[in-house]
Parts: structure tokens; sequence; C-alpha cells
């Protein structure tokens, strides 16, 4: 019993947020919570998702229940209420639990009586006309972050997506590289801005996932830029990411520059790649989970476009686009008819070039970091 207690905390205000999938479009949507904090000081946050994106939620600070899967979570949306429910996803599952939920206020989608889903207000509204309308998506020059912010209903505060590995996480994934052979470069461990500055780590991930093939860039592509960047750069390190269905071209890529390349591996699990991804500097890849997870980590992110629109990707200020030299991008398509595909017609010249001023930009900071240790400014870039 401690009566006027300073600490109690009675969170009046209630907020569900239902996103499911995909794991890097859950991820990336983490980008509301300091809004919402800063929009809603007081309240508390229940985050639905699937189970495949559940471990990217996991330490986060501003939300205080994750709930997956469906087994786990219905008989809470059954039995309790809410204040806010928001649902930024006109998938039929996602409008179902959002329709589901106990709450008086509801923002995006809601499934309908006539068995669609069912915009609660103009930003949805428009965001569901961009899924319907190919030539809307296409000309859209938007990001991600603003248009579920409008439809949030919350002014966007310009935070990143957020990630919170352990320090036992990161540990884990030196032991990992080590056993593979890689030797941790002298003062990583205690001051990482020297050690990035003598030694960059250039990360490579290699894949896309397979619902638009034309994210990745060709073997042949990425064999030509390692070529180049050990030929201009040999200090570098560089270090291959992917998930199972890049087991393949990475070994063949590490074989090819035997010695020079490391493999990381391709069976990591979400947070184990994500700690791994930790130990780069500089990030190739594209629209895709390591992106989103590269932003998370403050990392310098190249990514290259294909099918996918580059107008919704936020950098947040971090990094660069690399867009083919072609008026047919964002197309989402599946499979393409055209010869050449878009991702052929970015050329090995323009990402090297890229990830160089990506090291650039790193070692201009590190400069910058060392001046203000020194005294000579007021604060740390």
């Amino acid at each position: 019993m401690c009566d006027g207690c300073p600490h109690y905390d009675p969170c009046p205000l209630r907020i569900l947020i239902v996103k499911l999938a995909a794991d890097g479009d859950v991820l990336r949507t983490t980008c509301l919570l300091p809004s919402l904090k800063r929009t809603y000081p007081t309240s508390q946050i229940i985050w639905v998702t699937e189970k495949s994106a559940e471990p990217l939620l996991k330490h986060n600070p501003l939300i205080d229940r994750v709930w997956a899967p469906p087994e786990r979570y219905l008989i809470n949306l059954l039995n309790e209420r809410f204040d806010l429910v928001i649902n930024t996803d006109a998938e039929s599952s996602s409008c179902h639990l959002a329709t589901l939920a106990k709450a008086p206020r509801k923002r995006g989608f809601i499934w309908g009586r006539n068995g669609t889903p069912l915009p609660q207000n103009p930003a949805a509204e428009r965001w569901f006309q961009m899924g319907l309308w190919d030539h809307l998506k296409r000309t859209n020059a938007e990001t991600y972050p603003a248009i579920i912010h409008r439809i949030a209903g919350v002014p966007d505060v310009g935070s990143p997506p957020l990630l919170h590995l352990t320090a036992q996480e990161i540990g884990d994934a030196q032991r990992i590289l080590a056993k593979k052979g890689w030797k941790l470069p002298p003062g990583r461990r205690s001051s990482r801005a020297s050690a990035r500055a003598a030694r960059p780590v250039i990360g490579i991930n290699t894949g896309a996932g397979t619902r638009w093939p034309q994210k990745s860039l060709p073997v042949a592509t990425l064999e030509k830029v390692i070529g180049q960047l050990l030929r201009g750069r040999t200090t570098a390190r560089i270090l291959l990411l992917g998930g199972p269905a890049e087991t393949e071209r990475n070994q063949y890529l590490a074989a090819q520059f035997r010695g020079r390349v490391l493999d990381t591996g391709t069976n990591h699990s979400l947070r184990q790649f994500a700690a791994l991804l930790s130990q780069i500097d500089v990030l190739l890849t594209a629209d895709t989970l390591a992106l989103h997870i590269g932003l998370a980590l403050r990392k310098h992110v190249i990514v290259h476009f294909g099918p996918t629109s580059p107008s919704e990707i936020e950098l947040y200020g971090c990094g660069e686009k690399i867009l083919p030299a072609t008026d047919s991008g964002s197309c989402y398509c599946n499979e393409c008819p055209k010869t050449p595909k878009c991702n052929e017609l970015i050329t090995p010249l323009a990402v090297t070039q890229a990830i160089l001023r990506g090291i650039s930009v790193l070692a201009q900071a590190t400069a910058s970091d060392r001046r203000c240790s020194d005294g000579n400014c007021e604060s740390s870039l």
C-alpha cells in the first residue's frame, strides 16, 4: 500500500494496433509508436500481429502487449475494450479483427456488412483506392509513414522503425561470425565509430522474397559490384546476408571471392538476422525486410528498386535510392514480359558508386564525431 505513489500509471487510454503481415511491413509500421505516445502520452498500446512477425516487436518499450497468434489473442479481443483501434490494412483478416474489437473510435479499415473492406476516414479511402488502381499507386508521391500517420490521425514526428536488440543478441551474432572466420575489427566492441572508419563493413542482402522476383539484383550484377568494391577499396569488408532462398547465390558469390567475402548463413531467425545486420556499416538491399531492419538500426542503406514504388520508402536521411533506367518501374508486376527487366537496368557501376558514397558519408560523420569528442563542438552528430 502506497497512497500517492508517484509511479502509479493508470493507463486511462487503450490503443489497439492491428498489423498482421508481412514482416517488413510490420516493422516499418512501428514508426507510428513515437507519434502515438506523443499524442497520447498515458496510453497503453496493444499490437496484434502474426506469429512470424512477433519477434520484431519483442523488447519494444513503447508496446505494452503483443498478441499473436489467433489462438492467443481472439479470446482477448472478445473480452477487452479499447478506446482506439488502428488498422492500416484493407486485408480481410485485419479488417475482421478491427471490426471485432470493442472501441468507440476506429481508424483505417473495418469489414463492411456487404463483405468488403470499409475505410473509416478519407486517408484510408485514398490508400484503399491506391490498392485498387495501378495508376494511382504509380503516381503516388507520398511515403508510407506519411500515409499511415494520416490514417491513424496523428502527426508524424519523423521516427524511423523501432527494433530493440539486446547485448546478448549482438554478442551471439559476433560469435556466429567468429565461427565462420570473421575477425572482429580492433575497437569495434568499444569504439564503433573509429572501427568503421578504419575498415568499413558492407552488408549485401542478396534476395528479396518470391512475390516480386525482379526486386533482387541479378547475381551477375552483384558479382561485378563485389569485384569493383574489392579492387577499388581493399580495406572494406563484405558480408553476404539473406534467407533460405538465397543459399545458393550466397554460396556462389562467396566461392568467387574466397577469403574476401563472408557468407553469414541463410538459416537464422529474424532476430539473429537483425543482430548480424547490426555488425555492418553500409547495407545494400532491395525494398524488403532487410531495408526496414537497416533503417531501424540506423545503418546507411543503399536500396535498389524494381517493380515496387520508391516514393513510398522513407530513408530518414540515412541512405540513397537506386532506380532502374526506365519509366516502367513501380509496375507491381509479379512476372515481367519485358527484356531487359527493370532490375537488369541497374548497372554495377551505379551500385558501387552509391556504396562508396555511403562509406564517404560515414567517414565524414566519424570525423565530426572525433572533433566533437575533442571539445571542438557542443554536441556529437
